[in-house]
């Protein structure tokens, strides 16, 4: 499931990414945080989820945060819809689309020498960034990726961002 950030906010905004938050003192443990998180931003049924997996914390030094992710599998699906002001969008996307190669591309900063990052096309929005190698990485580990890299673009991450349903105003600066 993946959330559309408001492009108003401070932190984020216009980015795709899963439902998430910081840790409250009503949370046991990384799994009820994200349930609950969850639950706050689309109106999940946490009922209906399974935890599989909580993997090991990954620093974002960007942000000086680490996050802590936590795959569940989504056994009973019911609608969902943003339930907060933090998002405006929200969508259970299947694996099998974020696999196709058709709608997977790499991003790059023109004048850096090779840094790029993968990324996705889903409804007109970019994923990339953290969500975006996050699900990279989840293809990869669950053996659901199909043959892309010898094909895939570079396109220049701010030129994708302009022409994208993000709203994301991220510029060169902020990456310093």
């Amino acid at each position: 499931m993946l959330t559309h950030r408001t492009p108003t906010l401070r932190s984020h905004s216009g980015q795709l990414a899963f439902p998430g938050g910081h840790r409250e003192s009503v949370d046991a443990d990384p799994v009820a945080t994200a349930l609950r998180e969850a639950t706050e931003e689309t109106g999940l049924d946490p009922s209906g989820v399974t935890p599989l997996a909580v993997l090991d914390p990954l620093y974002i030094d960007r942000t000086n945060h680490a996050v802590v992710p936590v795959i569940g599998w989504w056994r009973r699906p019911v609608p969902v819809a943003p339930a907060t002001a933090e998002s405006d969008w929200v969508r259970s996307v299947p694996l099998s689309e974020l696999s196709d190669p058709a709608k997977r591309m790499y991003l790059g900063i023109p004048g850096t020498r090779g840094w790029r990052t993968p990324a996705f096309d889903v409804d007109g929005y970019l994923l990339w960034g953290f969500t975006g190698a996050l699900v990279d990485g989840l293809l990869k580990m669950g053996e659901w990726e199909q043959p892309w890299t010898a094909t895939a673009p570079v396109l220049d991450l701010f030129d994708a961002l302009a022409q994208s349903r993000n709203g994301e105003t991220l510029t060169p600066e902020d990456l310093l």
